[in-house]
């Protein structure tokens, strides 16, 4: 599969036979020439596919990535690592077809920028976003979209590792997500939790993680919090050793990371 360029009809249909009507999994791996991936429209390629992962496919195109995506109507997880040339996802017109799509992973996209269209994905609710560099390090969440949030509401589960977040792009992510109950967030610059305004949103919160945040040093509006159960700060040390983080504040929130 080392030489393949393109993925087109004649993969899954010849003539009256359409092929893998059935195949409920289905994995891209090591494919470095991939480049394009072609269907008609009219056509339902795999409709009984729920897992897909595509894995080292560093050629892979943002058209032909939106292409493979359009008629998956039964996916329910998907896995993006190694394709360096993704620049952004699909938009929300194609992203709203993936009705019944719960978990996505994106790893090691080292030009991803853009999340395109992913708040169309309302049955979402486990995104892992990992050493994507470019993806976080400038979104800033526009008026329009202020009401609604930038990612699902519908999300549970939310973990952020390397992936440029700042400040501002931290705050537009946790913007409305009002079922999420656990977030994670490893090896970025922030330096502050978002505002009470944002925090107030998160009312099924219940664990909340920070690794390596360096340069964090306030906690923001983290007493808005009401339903958090489970507190964890790992090497985050110049949080404990600011001025903001008063010895009262530290006591309030001690029973909490005890608790892990």
């Amino acid at each position: 599969m080392y030489a393949v360029k393109k993925i087109s009809f004649e993969f899954y249909a010849n003539g009256s036979l359409k092929g893998f009507p059935l195949l409920e999994h289905l994995r891209f791996d090591r494919m470095p020439e991939l480049v394009e991936w072609s269907q008609p429209e009219e056509y339902r390629a795999f409709p009984s596919l729920c897992d897909v992962q595509f894995k080292n496919c560093p050629k892979l195109t943002d058209e032909a990535f939106s292409s493979c995506l359009q008629t998956l109507i039964r996916l329910s997880s998907l896995e993006i690592s190694c394709c360096h040339r993704l620049i952004s996802l699909p938009s929300a017109s194609v992203l709203h077809h993936l009705t019944t799509l719960k978990e996505l992973d994106i790893i090691l996209c080292e030009n991803l920028a853009s999340l395109g269209g992913i708040h169309a994905l309302t049955s979402l609710e486990k995104l892992e976003l990992m050493d994507c560099p470019k993806l976080l390090a400038s979104m800033i969440i526009g008026e329009d979209n202020y009401d609604r949030g930038f990612l699902p509401a519908s999300l549970a589960s939310l973990e952020i590792i390397r992936c440029g977040l700042t400040d501002a792009s931290l705050s537009s992510c946790l913007q409305n997500l009002t079922s999420l109950s656990t977030l994670e967030i490893a090896c970025c610059q922030i330096t502050t939790l978002p505002s009470k305004q944002v925090m107030r949103h998160l009312t099924a919160l219940k664990q909340l993680r920070f690794v390596s945040c360096l340069a964090l040093t306030s906690l923001g509006g983290l007493s808005n919090l009401s339903s958090l159960k489970v507190l964890d700060f790992f090497q985050c040390h110049r949080l404990l050793e600011s001025a903001n983080t008063t010895e009262k504040t530290v006591r309030l929130f001690y029973p909490l990371r005890s608790s892990h």
